[in-house]
């Protein structure tokens, strides 16, 4: 089945849309179309973030800021993959900077990619 191209992404993330939902459920139908389509809603939040904040933000930085921003609440991992698949479309940067994070474990942290 082709996939819709998210229309509420810039000209240039359009290009660089890959699959978004890591289906290890083994979902169908609906209930598939509805998790991507959430997942689509998650990456569009960090990217704001992202750009709200317009400085290097570990993923429980991002998840900490998305509730106080737009009242959603994002689970960690779906926050790492949101972040892991912008990081993959070319949005986000890693850097090489750590910030110790939630259970005092270091995290990497990502920026926007400025062209």
């Amino acid at each position: 089945m082709p996939r819709k191209i998210n229309k509420h992404l810039n000209k240039n993330e359009m290009h660089n849309q890959k699959k978004l939902f890591f289906n290890t459920t083994h979902l169908e139908g609906e209930d598939l179309i509805g998790e991507e389509k959430n997942a689509r809603k998650q990456e569009r939040l960090i990217m704001k973030v992202f750009r709200k904040e317009n400085r290097g933000l570990t993923p429980w930085e991002v998840n900490s800021l998305i509730p106080q921003y737009f009242g959603d609440i994002i689970i960690i991992t779906s926050t790492r993959r949101g972040i892991t698949n912008l990081t993959e479309q070319g949005l986000l940067i890693k850097t090489d900077e750590k910030k110790l994070g939630n259970h005092k474990k270091m995290n990497y942290v990502w920026k926007l990619k400025t062209v």
